[in-house]
């Protein structure tokens, strides 16, 4: 639907893209912001009563979804990159190893130590079901 919609701001924005490995990057970020026009044009006024299904429990998803992508954004570079590219865009790791011209093992050990990052960041628990306090953020 957003190809058919969206065709030409693709082709225009190839220019845009400064390395070829990151291209499903580029293409998702690009996707997202045509999506994001859609709903605009198309957002229509909600009763009242809609607007009162805004549950805490929403927000607090919301909030949740916005921890996690702030703390992806503070990894490593690599390990941000295998992380996306592996999580987001269900991409192999034999895949994750071509985009990122690295061995798979080097993928392996990226998305071990971006996870472990990831817990300590989000405060998540430890094997022992111990919770970790975080201190970074």
């Amino acid at each position: 639907m957003l190809f058919k919609r969206h065709p030409t701001k693709l082709f225009l924005s190839i220019g845009q893209l400064k390395n070829e490995e990151f291209f499903l990057t580029w293409l998702t970020k690009i996707l997202i912001n045509c999506s994001y026009d859609i709903l605009k044009k198309s957002k229509k006024e909600l009763p009242l009563n809609n607007m009162i299904e805004l549950t805490a429990d929403k927000r607090e998803k919301r909030e949740d979804i916005l921890d996690v992508i702030e703390a992806i954004n503070r990894l490593d570079k690599k390990q941000k990159n295998a992380i996306i590219l592996f999580y987001f865009h269900d991409l192999p790791i034999s895949e994750v190893a071509k985009v990122m011209k690295i061995p798979e093992n080097t993928v392996k050990t990226y998305l071990s130590r971006g996870k472990e990052r990831l817990k300590k960041l989000l405060g998540g628990m430890n094997y022992n079901g111990e919770k970790i306090i975080s201190r970074s953020i």
